[in-house]
């Protein structure tokens, strides 16, 4: 009883499916070589491959000599019956027509021509809500004595070093 379950379970389906094996390789018309990630549907179904670096490929089918579609960019596709054998493909070309493509104005142009046009719309200091704290330090060394007010207008602190730098900070 056990082994006509065994029989049963994993012997019949195995034939029952009659899976067909098929490889085979795929080439260029004019160069011979391989074509690799070549894609392969076998039509009215979603089962396919593609073949490998070398150009090779392996498809199972469940029925015998499926039709099958072979495509790649820039080769024409093909349509056929699978078998274990080469396929060439051949390039196909697509002319294009000519494109002019002139000069215009820079858009980094258009932005500032933007800019400044809304220059005074856009002052910062003309918006009630915008508020801006900054600190300024500058630093610098001289051999002569500079006044104060040449460096800094308004408030500010002058400190000289033993080195005769100098440091004027905004407060």
């Amino acid at each position: 009883m056990l082994k006509f379950l065994f029989i049963l379970i994993f012997i019949i389906p195995k034939f029952s499916l009659a899976q067909y094996h098929y490889t085979g390789h795929i080439i260029d018309s004019v160069t011979q070589e391989p074509l690799a990630f070549v894609s392969m549907k076998i039509m009215n179904t979603n089962f396919g491959t593609i073949t490998d670096i070398d150009g090779k490929y392996s498809l199972h089918s469940d029925k015998p000599n499926p039709k099958i579609t072979l495509s790649y960019l820039g080769y024409t596709s093909k349509n056929t019956t699978l078998q274990s054998t080469t396929y060439i493909l051949a390039t196909t070309t697509l002319d294009l027509s000519e494109i002019v493509i002139l000069p215009s104005e820079n858009p980094a142009h258009i932005i500032i021509k933007n800019v400044i046009a809304h220059k005074k719309i856009n002052n910062p200091t003309q918006i009630p809500y915008f508020t801006c704290n900054t600190y300024n330090k500058f630093w610098g060394t001289s051999d002569n004595k500079i006044p104060i007010d040449s460096l800094v207008k308004g408030k500010g602190m002058f400190t000289i070093n033993s080195k005769c730098n100098f440091v004027v900070t905004d407060i």
